[in-house]
């Protein structure tokens, strides 16, 4: 990171800091995200500190907060990289490739299909920025929990089902 480049973050974070506690808390982050359009549940604001706090106290200091701006930057690129038509959209075309240009290619096609569609409020087959993130985040999360289980790496797990509770809860 260029000296430009972090002051630069440093600067955003203490903006976002509004309590000016060397933090930055859920509701912090939830409103700056928002004032960028980017409007997400105290849920999902919640799991995106979760991915990126190594402390794991919900709440995400400087250098944490560096790991969640790269992930939404590189969210948001490879989003405006496969918005072909530039409507602020992806279709269901445009996701798989996404996804897959994201590190997501190994995953069945009906299952991110069945991903998708919790995350298309509107149900027309298209997502927007937003929704990509969140679709992002929640992939990621499974993958890292899945990951926990196939210690073997062969991409196949067998969960009994207190197994398969834990792992759900924690992609929440």
């Amino acid at each position: 990171m260029g000296g430009s480049d972090e002051y630069l973050l440093r600067e955003n974070f203490k903006m976002i800091d509004a309590d000016n506690s060397g933090i930055i808390s859920p509701s912090e982050l939830q409103r700056a995200l928002g004032s960028h359009g980017l409007l997400f549940s105290l849920q999902t604001i919640s799991l995106l500190i979760k991915l990126h706090s190594t402390r794991g106290t919900g709440t995400l200091d400087f250098s944490e907060y560096v790991s969640l701006n790269n992930f939404l930057e590189k969210t948001q690129s490879e989003f405006a990289k496969f918005d072909v038509n530039k409507d602020g959209k992806l279709g269901k075309a445009e996701v798989f490739r996404a996804l897959s240009s994201m590190g997501f290619g190994e995953c069945d096609s009906r299952a991110i299909e069945e991903a998708c569609k919790s995350f298309d409020p509107s149900r027309e087959n298209k997502i927007g920025v937003p929704e990509f993130i969140a679709l992002v985040l929640f992939l990621t999360s499974a993958k890292k929990v899945f990951e926990q289980f196939d210690v073997a790496k062969t991409n196949s797990v067998t969960l009994d089902m207190n197994q398969f509770i834990f792992a759900a809860s924690r992609t929440r």
